[in-house]
């Protein structure tokens, strides 16, 4: 189950992140979050996992919305849980970044947040998680 700061259109919805492919079409099929203050994406991983590597594909076209990233897993539902790896980028449009902590870390609890101080968006295409 995932939740998000709110999508820019239904065509940019925060499904689109787990739906199992990366789709090059930029005007469909990629999470893009409204303007806000600290944008989100968060997952529940409906069990408790062993985290080695999560790599994120960012939004192909314009100039990347993807910088100063911090994702956190952990085992509190209220989503305050320690960090996993951080990104201070910004990506390159239509790459993978990767995320990966010195140690793997077990959690159920996922979330993925931009730290950019102003108001901004995050974008994503995809999300893989590797246990």
């Amino acid at each position: 189950m995932t939740t998000a700061s709110p999508p820019i259109s239904i065509y940019r919805d925060s499904q689109y992140l787990t739906n199992g492919f990366i789709c090059l079409n930029v005007d469909y099929f990629c999470y893009i979050s409204q303007m806000d203050q600290f944008p989100y994406w968060r997952a529940d991983l409906s069990d408790f996992r062993r985290v080695t590597l999560i790599t994120i594909n960012t939004r192909p076209g314009q100039e990347s919305q993807f910088e100063m990233i911090e994702i956190s897993l952990g085992n509190s539902s209220e989503y305050n849980n320690p960090l996993f790896a951080s990104f201070t980028g910004p990506a390159t449009p239509s790459s993978n970044v990767d995320f990966q902590p010195e140690n793997p870390v077990t959690g159920r609890y996922l979330q993925v947040q931009s730290r950019v101080p102003e108001l901004t968006i995050i974008a994503m295409c995809d999300i893989q998680i590797f246990t």
